[in-house]
């Protein structure tokens, strides 16, 4: 029953905060029950939306790459009761599934844009309902337009992940799921 109300708390406050509350429908299908192919969930609590198809390049956010940057837009819906400190940067990998790699986020990069952006960062305190825009950011040394794989495994700072999904990513395109 708490999650209950949490839920009609949370609708009642991102529907006064946001211009339509189709903004809420598109990133989470759990209030409205309505399928969005772009949305993962990890738990019902935890749930992450690919915004923006990624893309590789040389540069992002005025600042050039060693090699290039692997770039990606996401929002991430945080639905749980208790709060977390933010989020870990590890919650965030990038696969190359030809080289079986695995690439961390650049965390500075993606810090950095989401201060540019005027958007919360990984850092800040996540609360039910809290809704996060993120630019994800990775160093790449390879340019293939399919084979990578977004490894998203949400934990607070400092803690152990308390799920994983893997994304399929293709550049330049959203992959349906």
């Amino acid at each position: 029953m708490k999650r209950v109300w949490g839920l009609l708390l949370l609708m009642a406050l991102l529907g006064a905060a946001l211009p339509c509350g189709a903004q809420i429908s598109k990133v989470d299908p759990i209030l409205l029950k309505t399928p969005n192919p772009w949305v993962y969930e990890c738990t019902e609590e935890l749930v992450l939306e690919l915004l923006v198809a990624p893309e590789i390049t040389y540069s992002t956010g005025g600042r050039d790459a060693e090699n290039y940057f692997f770039y990606l837009t996401v929002e991430f819906l945080y639905l749980q009761d208790w709060p977390w400190n933010g989020l870990d940067k590890s919650s965030f990998q990038l696969r190359h599934d030809a080289s079986g790699e695995i690439i961390p986020l650049n965390y500075m990069m993606t810090s950095m844009l989401g201060i540019k952006n005027h958007w919360k960062t990984m850092a800040d305190p996540l609360e039910l309902g809290s809704l996060i825009k993120l630019d994800l950011v990775f160093d790449v040394d390879v340019t293939d337009e399919t084979g990578w794989t977004l490894l998203f495994s949400p934990a607070a700072r400092g803690d152990e992940p308390s799920c994983e999904v893997e994304i399929p990513l293709r550049v330049g395109r959203l992959e349906r799921h």
